[in-house]
């Protein structure tokens, strides 16, 4: 039976329709709709997201032999939503891409070391600190999510959040593998208003009848995913601690395994990985919004012109950008001695990124994936492949 994969990128959701004896047998993809209502603001309607997801969900479902077995989410998360107990929701989502608060925790707090990240302005912990400010009605009420665990809440009515996915919450501690209480009672939320913290694969629900045809049944099963970059390691077969990913979004990130009690240091990310099986967590580097970069440059050289993006990778004047990031990455790269390098991302298809990344990186390979790679991984989570 097929499974279903979806990426849930910062803008754009992928999603492809797959089984391990065929492959990808459909893509897919719809644009996320960001709101920009003032200044320094970038929201997402929930509504119309889940609506935006739902469609994908049942194109691809449409394009099956027979019903679908499981689906499973990657997620670029980061971003926050405040619902009531049913899942309805109470705020716009606030994406990571938000600026709307200056705010940091005190050092106490000791974010890096207990949530694997450094803190973030435009993270949840920020955004949480700004709905504090600004809708106290919600404090001590209102239930936490983010899109990808809401999502699937919505879909099943269980709210749970795999462990990966709750490192960008920032709300837990990696090491124990539960909420930190010092944060929560910051925000006065309560064990009740969280999702359940469980590993990537767990089950989560079947689909609840409200959204079920044709392919999509009452036996349809939602699993937990994990963040976009590990999807992808697993959808590319990078998982030993000699390979890396170099994942190309909206941030350019490198993701590499490392042995599960290697403590990440300054500059780097973590995740828990395979670490709950006793293989491999894993350590990232990024370099945060490359792509929104890449994406301005098109638009103040090329307009909305349908061949925008060919004429990016065939112009001479967009080669000092193209060289600039490959430097950046390469640097980053370098530092990590990696023997086998994996690209996907839009990037992987463009010519002159696989020849400026070459002359730099001679063992990176080009996914055929290409930028489904998350949505391949998130599929395979879903059947039970690679958790």
């Amino acid at each position: 039976m097929n499974c279903i994969g979806l990426d849930l990128g910062t803008g754009t959701i992928k999603g492809v329709l797959w089984n391990p004896a065929d492959g990808i047998i459909a893509s897919g993809k719809r644009t996320v709709p960001l709101l920009r209502p003032q200044e320094k603001f970038v929201e997402i309607d929930p509504e119309t997201y889940f609506d935006t997801l739902y469609s994908l969900l049942a194109e691809l479902s449409g394009k099956s032999d027979s019903s679908i077995e499981g689906i499973a989410f990657a997620a670029a998360s980061g971003n926050t939503l405040l619902c009531d107990e049913n899942a309805v929701p109470q705020t716009q989502i606030i994406s990571w891409l938000d600026k709307r608060i200056d705010w940091m925790p005190p050092e106490d707090w000791n974010v890096f070391a207990v949530t694997g990240w450094p803190c973030m302005k435009a993270f949840p912990l920020a955004h949480l600190e700004y709905f504090k400010r600004t809708r106290p009605e919600l404090t001590g009420k209102a239930h936490f999510a983010m899109n990808n665990d809401w999502a699937a809440w919505k879909l099943t009515g269980k709210h749970k959040l795999d462990y990966s996915n709750a490192v960008t919450s920032q709300l837990q501690n990696v090491r124990k593998k539960c909420y930190e209480q010092k944060y929560l009672d910051y925000f006065s939320l309560t064990p009740d208003c969280l999702p359940e913290l469980v590993p990537t694969g767990e089950l989560i629900g079947c689909l609840k009848e409200e959204f079920c045809s044709g392919n999509l049944t009452k036996e349809t099963k939602v699993f937990t995913g994990s963040f976009d970059h590990p999807a992808a390691a697993r959808g590319v077969g990078v998982l030993s601690p000699d390979e890396m990913l170099l994942s190309c979004g909206t941030s350019w990130v490198g993701f590499q395994p490392i042995p599960a009690d290697t403590q990440v240091v300054k500059g780097e990310l973590f995740d828990p990985f395979q670490s709950g099986s006793g293989k491999y967590a894993a350590k990232m580097f990024s370099l945060a919004a490359v792509g929104i970069e890449i994406e301005n440059f098109i638009k103040d050289h090329y307009g909305n012109a349908s061949d925008a993006y060919d004429r990016f990778n065939d112009d001479p004047e967009a080669l000092p950008l193209m060289q600039s990031i490959v430097d950046r990455v390469t640097e980053k790269i370098r530092l990590a001695s990696p023997r086998r390098i994996v690209m996907t991302g839009g990037p992987s298809e463009g010519k002159a990124w696989r020849r400026l990344l070459l002359e730099k990186l001679p063992c990176i390979e080009f996914s055929p994936q290409q930028s489904f790679a998350g949505a391949v991984g998130a599929a395979m989570i879903a059947k039970g492949v690679i958790k």
